[in-house]
């Protein structure tokens, strides 16, 4: 929803060109790679819940005001925004990786896991968009897919 999504939204409601729209998600993106390892790596000294409740309480905090900015459409308090709702994704994603791996049996970890991981991606991740947008049109509001990522 925050990458992919997030494209759409800043184009269409927050009035950015398609261009400056892709470059900030770009931009999340590549935070996003560099934050993941370095999260991990301290998930792996102060333990994966600390990151995790950090991660779910900055996005509870933060994605409605940060929606409300996109609005604006200037693109570096945008640029600033999706860097933080990336940072807010990482804290708990970093540590879920590890923690789902850890459910499953050594055996059958990879298969299971990779089951269980597309899928859920797919389900939630995938339909995101389609689900911002239809919250949009029935509640004639914008800032209805800041509650949904809530």
């Amino acid at each position: 929803m925050l990458l992919i999504f997030g494209i759409t939204f800043l184009v269409l409601h927050g009035q950015l060109s398609l261009f400056a729209s892709m470059s900030i998600t770009c931009v999340g993106l590549t935070l996003g790679i560099v934050l993941t390892p370095i999260i991990g790596k301290l998930t792996d000294k102060f333990g994966g819940p600390l990151f995790m409740y950090l991660g779910v309480l900055g996005t509870l905090v933060l994605a409605l005001p940060i929606f409300h900015i996109f609005l604006w459409g200037h693109y570096w308090l945008s640029l600033l925004c999706i860097m933080l709702l990336v940072l807010c994704k990482d804290l708990f994603a970093a540590p879920a990786i590890a923690m789902v791996t850890e459910q499953f049996p050594k055996e059958v970890r990879l298969s299971r896991l990779s089951l269980v991981w597309n899928i859920a991606n797919g389900v939630f991740g995938g339909t995101a968009p389609i689900i911002s947008l239809l919250l949009i049109h029935t509640f004639k509001n914008a800032l209805a897919p800041a509650f949904y990522l809530m």
